[in-house]
């Protein structure tokens, strides 16, 4: 899942951290991937990571399917 990362102050261009470049516009830059020790860092810098959470699948009951049923 893609991060959203938004700096402290809108920045425009690239910013490295390690092996990871940022393009920012607006202050705002998108990764497909965040380790967990860049998130930490760039939060504890000031910088705000949004992760969605991804989406749980719901498994439909299929059509005329009602669930188990004890009909004595």
């Amino acid at each position: 899942m893609a991060a959203t990362i938004t700096a402290p102050k809108p920045v425009t261009g690239d910013t490295t951290f390690g092996p990871v470049t940022l393009s920012f516009a607006d202050g705002v830059a998108v990764a497909d991937e965040v380790s967990p020790g860049l998130h930490r860092y760039l939060e504890s810098a000031g910088f705000t990571v949004d992760v969605p959470k991804p989406t749980r699948r719901r498994n439909p009951k299929k059509d005329g399917e009602e669930g188990e049923t004890n009909g004595d």
